[in-house]
Parts: structure tokens; C-alpha cells; sequence
């Protein structure tokens, strides 16, 4: 991630503070979904790349990137399983979602939203009582 935009993080929503070392951010377990917003920053179509690690317990798995968020229960958040740090790389625009794991060529999950979102924030997601790790943070907005 990049070590400016931790600073930069909000948190938003029910959920213990964000916190950050070694350009990792960190959200702890804690009951209730927990979102952080990153400040300053906007999206609506473009890429976003980076590394994400939750962990493997049975319910504490839900971990990802949230993206289009309008408040803090409104957004989309594509939430693959993570044992160990994996790369992704989400590539949305204004009819397709595409996910792309661990640098492969072919997507692993490609979506056509079912309702278009206005919102413009972007944030770091954990589902209830899970709790997870983000770092190498990239986000290319469509030009």
C-alpha cells in the first residue's frame, strides 16, 4: 500500500480503529462490519490493485476492498477466501466487474453490476468478526 494513503484512512461504521506499520494497514476482529474510508480519495471506474491477507477461521474470513460506497452500508465489496497475503486486482467499469487473483491473465470472477451505485468512496472492508491486512495499495482511475 501506499505508505501516504495510511495516513489518509477514516474509519467509518461500528468497528475498533484502524491502525498501521511497515506500510500495513490492519483492522482487528471485532463484532459488526467495519469499513475504512480512504480520505481524499475517489472512484468510480478504473483499477484498483493490491495485496490482502485475512485469515482461515471458520466466519472470520470476510475481508476485501469496498468500492462505490455512498455511506456506510451502501457499496460493493467482492470478498474472495484468503488463508495468506494474495494480490488482486479489480478492474470496474460502468458494466463489467472483473477480479483477477495472484496475477493471473484469465479472471477469476467477472459480474455485471445489478445496480449502479453513485457513490465515489473507497475503503478497506472486513466483514462481522473478521479482521484483515492490506497493503501495496494502487488505484488507477479511468481516464
Amino acid at each position: 500500500m501506499n505508505e501516504s494513503l495510511v495516513g489518509f484512512c477514516s474509519l467509518a461504521g461500528r468497528r475498533a480503529g484502524i491502525g498501521a506499520a511497515g506500510g500495513v494497514a490492519h483492522m482487528s476482529e471485532a463484532p459488526g462490519d467495519g469499513i475504512a474510508w480512504i480520505k481524499g480519495q475517489g472512484f468510480i471506474e478504473g483499477t484498483i490493485e493490491l495485496d490482502i491477507r485475512g485469515k482461515d477461521a471458520f466466519q472470520q474470513s470476510f475481508v476485501g476492498i469496498a468500492y462505490h460506497g455512498v455511506d456506510d452500508s451502501t457499496f460493493e465489496a467482492p470478498a474472495p477466501n484468503a488463508n495468506d497475503w494474495f494480490h488482486v486486482k479489480i478492474v470496474v467499469t460502468a458494466d463489467k466487474v472483473k477480479v483477477f487473483v495472484n496475477g493471473s491473465a484469465v479472471q477469476s470472477l467477472e459480474v455485471t453490476p445489478i445496480v449502479h451505485r453513485p457513490g465515489r468512496k473507497i475503503g478497506y472492508w472486513v466483514g462481522n468478526g473478521s479482521g484483515g491486512d492490506w497493503k501495496d495499495l494502487h488505484i488507477t482511475a479511468k481516464k
